[in-house]
């Protein structure tokens, strides 16, 4: 959890487009990102880059904005869904508020997992912790060819 910046992946400002809702970069790894917003949603699209070894999406479930209180996350293989939530400070500090999400994947696992602090949990469908920002997250790997 302590490191989770150094798997953030770097990008070029040239290599993005933005409109209002939409998002789109070009990661150096070759990664491709788009999302789209409405005011309560986000759809995203993430397209890997072919003969890579592997292609992993990391979920840093509790590094939202300001402190992180309660993360929970829950990895279900069989729906290939992702969904949980984190609790977090309002901008100004004064009061809290719950950050739900659900991210269903059109692709099978092929390694997921879950982290709190400094324990991985490899295979794990569950984790729920109070330990701060960029604490408690999950991940999931896709098999070459299919990110």
């Amino acid at each position: 959890g302590s490191h989770i910046n150094s798997f953030y992946l770097p990008f070029k400002h040239e290599n993005e487009q933005s409109s209002p809702g939409y998002y789109k970069v070009g990661l150096e790894d070759g990664v491709e990102a788009q999302l789209g917003a409405t005011l309560r949603t986000t759809v995203g699209k993430f397209a890997y880059p072919t003969g890579k070894e592997s292609s992993t999406l990391l979920l840093n479930a509790s590094g939202s904005n300001g402190d992180s209180g309660e993360t929970s996350v829950t990895i279900d293989p069989a729906t290939q869904t992702i969904s949980g939530y984190t609790t977090s400070k309002t901008v100004c500090g004064s009061g809290l508020y719950r950050i739900y999400f659900s991210s269903t994947f059109d692709t099978a696992f092929s390694s997921f997992g879950t982290w709190s602090g400094a324990t991985l949990t490899p295979s794990g469908t569950e984790v729920k912790s109070s330990a701060g920002q960029n604490q408690t997250g999950a991940w999931i790997g896709f098999a070459p060819g299919n990110g």
